[in-house]
């Protein structure tokens, strides 16, 4: 009899090396996809909370550009004009209203909100000063809407979402905030 493996034998230890070798490959392939969406998730997450704080620094505006006017009529004045200045977002009077902020500009300038053409907004840029829809950064995959609804006449509800696609998968963060009118 002679020594030696036969082809069945090789094959057999060909496929349990195979069989143990892939376990950890695809545990490596499902972290770096989990640890992908995390960042991406993180990134979303404070795009769509800059989006609601922008919201609430145009209300701010408002108020205090009413108040250098008026100061008793400061809180009435300040909440109408904040309302006309996010009407374009109000999804009260249409549903797929939605807007887009442009954090970059605002610096030396008014806080200003922009209807989004058709109700969607188009990819947020990467620029040396942040995230903007200036096309001359980088093409990012997220894409930031905000809206505002009527909760009473003395409160409105900013929603901000960003959503974005990793890998096929489409993937969203939602933030929203109540503002009322300065007492």
């Amino acid at each position: 009899m002679k020594k030696g493996f036969t082809l069945i034998e090789s094959l057999v230890a060909v496929t349990i090396l195979m069989v143990a070798a892939a376990g950890p490959l695809f545990a490596a392939n499902r972290a770096i996809v989990a640890a992908g969406i995390a960042r991406d998730r993180l990134t979303a997450s404070l795009l769509s909370q800059e989006g609601t704080e922008y919201i609430r620094l145009v209300r701010d505006n408002k108020y205090l550009q009413a108040y250098q006017t008026n100061q008793s009529t400061a809180t009435t004045n300040g909440w109408s004009s904040f309302i006309t200045a996010v009407a374009n977002c109000d999804t009260s009077t249409v549903p797929t209203n939605a807007c887009k902020i442009n954090p970059t500009l605002y610096f030396g300038g008014t806080p200003t909100v922009t209807a989004c053409v058709g109700g969607a907004c188009g990819q947020l840029y990467l620029t040396a000063g942040g995230y903007t829809y200036d096309s001359s950064g980088t093409q990012t995959k997220f894409i930031r809407s905000v809206q505002v609804a009527a909760i009473s006449s003395t409160e409105e509800v900013a929603t901000s979402t960003v959503a974005w696609s990793y890998r096929g998968t489409t993937y969203s963060v939602v933030n929203t905030l109540h503002l009322t009118q300065w007492q």
